[in-house]
């Protein structure tokens, strides 16, 4: 009788023993949490996140199931999930989800809000715009059109329609400015900050490409050749423009209709007689004349 109770005690203490010995090798074999279909205390215990009524883990099917946490997500709980990805879910956005964080998305690029596979420019333009509408502001980088808002990728920069085919306007504010010989509206869209309101165009850097009238530093700055030395503007080419002191090479350069050694002089005119001075003076031709007549007479007799 003694023999048979030890028995039965040692088969239930190799019993007990094993089942706890078994309880921990089922968690640790599964990273510290117990997969689906196994018992259950707590939602914590489940990798799922979610022990059922029946205190098995299985699978969550909604938020609900998942206190404390906040999101199910393919049957996991997780918090902060954006739009069914991403957060702490397991898993990612795929290009276009929501998503607050590079880590959201499949692509590894979480911009503007949205995931996608990448983007050439600090997170616009490239796949981010033309698959998610993610494009390029004003100024941003960009490879072509479709990376920017405006519409308009000039010369590595986007901007807003602009004045001279891509620079000048908006885009000056972006140093997208314009060569000499592109068209433009202001001084302000030009590199050299001179736009030729005759032709319409940039102009000035010693490029001989400014009409007259234009604002010069130079004659290097002129299609003339020369720069008015007091107004500072392109004059020459016989328009009869150019002032004194400026040079010449034909009277029909200078205002005043003469060149004198190469440099545009006034014509002085004839000084001025009174009217009191032109009658002494025909008076005094008059009695000269007549006194020669007189003389001329008595010498024949």
């Amino acid at each position: 009788m003694g023999r048979r109770r030890t028995t039965v005690s040692v088969f239930v203490g190799l019993t007990f023993g094993l089942a706890l010995v078994a309880a921990p090798l089922q968690v640790n074999a599964t990273g510290g949490c117990i997969p689906n279909n196994d018992s259950c205390g707590t939602n914590s215990d489940c990798c799922s996140g979610y022990c059922d009524a029946s205190e098995k883990c299985a699978a969550c099917t909604s938020p609900s199931d998942c206190s404390p946490l906040t999101s199910c997500d393919a049957g996991v709980c997780c918090n902060g999930s954006d739009t069914n990805c991403g957060g702490d879910c397991t898993d990612t956005c795929s290009d276009c989800g929501v998503c607050t964080q590079d880590s959201d998305c499949g692509g590894g690029t979480c911009t503007n809000g949205s995931c996608c596979s990448s983007s050439d420019f600090s997170g616009c333009g490239g796949t981010c715009a033309t698959s998610c509408g993610n494009t390029c502001s004003d100024c941003s980088s960009c490879n072509q059109d479709s990376d920017c808002k405006g519409g308009t990728c000039t010369n590595g920069s986007c901007c807003s329609p602009s004045d001279a085919s891509g620079c000048g306007g908006t885009c000056s504010s972006c140093g997208t400015v314009c060569e000499n010989g592109r068209t433009c509206g202001n001084d302000s869209d030009c590199e050299n900050f001179t736009c030729d309101t005759v032709t319409k165009t940039c102009c000035g850097g010693f490029d001989s490409d400014c009409s007259n009238g234009i604002a010069c530093s130079s004659g290097y700055d002129c299609v003339s050749g020369t720069c008015d030395a007091t107004s500072n503007k392109c004059c020459g080419n016989g328009n009869h423009d150019c002032t004194s002191g400026t040079s010449c090479s034909t009277n029909s350069d200078c205002v005043g209709g003469l060149c004198n050694g190469g440099v545009c002089v006034q014509r002085k005119p004839a000084p001025a007689v009174s009217d009191r001075t032109a009658v002494f003076v025909g008076a005094a031709l008059l009695i000269l004349g007549l006194w020669s007549v007189k003389r001329l007479a008595a010498r024949r007799r």
